[in-house]
């Protein structure tokens, strides 16, 4: 079972730990032209598209420049939207669909279907149908 999608324990010590991983890719990134250019289109696009959101934080934005711990924002996070709803998958394998399937239903199957009260507050989730199949050839061109 993928514990960390179905029952993360949000240790501060894990936090803090991920929360200098993030830094240093930001600060590895600000030497690099491409993530520099990247960062160019992203402030040159659209303001109201999704996509000129900040897509890599650092130490300060995590945590508000020191001043808070960021725990009750993620557990408020994954409580409030990190569920199978809001998830999506794309599987690929050498097995038959059938094999495929029965792998992500056993894998995903704790997955929590709604948001609302999470794990973290006591609640078991949702037993409801929570997988949908999509088959496609190789090649296949999928509207967007």
């Amino acid at each position: 079972s993928p514990f960390f999608f179905v029952e993360p324990s949000f240790n501060p010590s894990s936090i803090e730990r991920e929360a200098m991983a993030v830094d240093s890719e930001y600060n590895m990134g600000l030497a690099e032209d491409s993530w520099r250019n990247f960062q160019l289109l992203k402030t040159s696009s659209n303001p109201a598209h999704p996509f000129r959101k900040m897509g890599c934080g650092n130490a300060e934005t995590l945590t508000r420049n020191g001043v808070d711990d960021p725990r009750p924002d993620l557990v408020r996070f994954w409580n409030d939207r990190y569920h199978a709803e809001n998830m999506r998958a794309a599987v690929i394998g050498r097995g038959t669909l059938d094999e495929l399937q029965a792998t992500v239903e056993e894998t995903f199957a704790e997955l929590r279907r709604d948001a609302g009260r999470g794990r973290l507050e006591g609640d078991a989730g949702g037993n409801a149908e929570r997988f949908g199949v999509a088959e496609a050839e190789p090649g296949a061109v999928f509207p967007s």
